[in-house]
């Protein structure tokens, strides 16, 4: 008999007609009569997840981390820390190859795999209370560094914007007026560690 292959398992050999025990070598002799069944015996490869674990900005973990075999459903904790947010989570093979993740779950491959998580901080966009004469909007009130906002500013019947005023987190002794013949979009820079809040102003300042 030629000795099958099959992923992700080592072939342990022959069971059946005239065997005492698994065998990786049978021979069927010349002019043999008689029906003969043979089964071909299995135990499956043990493969490994390594996850990151603690890194900046939150941890990540697998339900199964060694003697995981393919075909198995890996199931993936990922916690963000208090003000960051996830941003990539990959799965890859030996290879390097891409493994598909669902809800955090992926199916073993016939491979070891590495689990590459990465967390940003979230920055918080607050728009002061108390404006006069009109109102302003911002697209998003927890933005990425170097995310784009888009500020609406509406003045009542009558009136007309006199200042944008942007407050910094990081230097609020430093607020930047700008010009609000040009301003149609203000870009979130701040790469405060902390995540220092920045206030956008309208209004009688």
């Amino acid at each position: 008999l030629t000795n099958p292959t099959r992923e992700g398992y080592t072939f342990d050999g022959w069971t059946g007609t005239g065997l005492a025990r698994a065998t990786e070598t049978v021979t069927i002799p010349t002019h043999s009569s008689g029906d003969r069944t043979y089964t071909a015996n299995w135990t499956p490869i043990d493969y490994t997840v390594t996850a990151p674990g603690t890194i900046t900005g939150g941890s990540v973990s697998a339900d199964k981390t060694t003697g995981v075999h393919i075909g198995d459903t890996v199931t993936l904790t990922v916690t963000p820390d208090a003000g960051y947010a996830l941003t990539s989570l990959t799965v890859n093979d030996g290879d390097g190859n891409p493994v598909a993740v669902t809800n955090n779950q992926f199916t073993m491959p016939a491979s070891n795999v590495t689990v590459t998580v990465e967390f940003q901080k979230l920055y918080t966009v607050i728009v002061a209370d108390g404006i006069q004469h009109g109102m302003v909007t911002a697209s998003a009130a927890s933005v990425f560094a170097s995310d784009t906002i888009t500020l609406t500013v509406t003045p009542d019947a009558g009136y007309a914007l006199d200042t944008l005023t942007v407050i910094d987190g990081t230097d609020p002794d430093n607020p930047e007026t700008v010009d609000p013949d040009v301003v149609a979009t203000k870009t979130n820079d701040s790469k405060d560690a902390d995540g220092n809040v920045k206030e956008y102003y309208y209004g009688d300042t």
